[in-house]
């Protein structure tokens, strides 16, 4: 059973070779690099930021939006991956959490 909060579960140990697929632009698949810049440019218009990355997984999105100079930080269920995305993108922050809202609070 998969731990609460932890969506990778079983996968968990396919995290490491995910992140070093992903560590660079390169790895990254042109149609996914040209909505990162695209995205980039509208945050850089209208002088927004910083960006939260949601569902970071192993940090290649927020490092590329760092790359092209956006303020991010990472956000993750899994510790785990939350954990590959440190080591891998030393530079940047990345919590484990959720923008999940219990429905108590939502219900004002």
């Amino acid at each position: 059973m998969v731990p609460p909060g932890d969506r990778w579960g079983n996968s968990a140990p396919a995290a490491p070779r995910r992140t070093e697929r992903f560590s660079d632009w390169a790895g990254i698949p042109l149609l996914d690099r040209a909505q990162i810049n695209g995205f980039a440019e509208l945050v850089k218009e209208q002088d927004a930021g910083p960006v939260a990355d949601v569902g970071s997984g192993p940090g290649h999105v927020t490092a590329a939006l760092h790359a092209l100079g956006i303020p991010v930080f990472g956000v993750d269920v899994s510790p785990r991956m939350v954990e590959l995305a440190r080591r891998a993108h030393p530079d940047l922050r990345f919590h484990v959490g959720s923008i999940r809202r219990s429905q108590s609070s939502t219900a004002s």
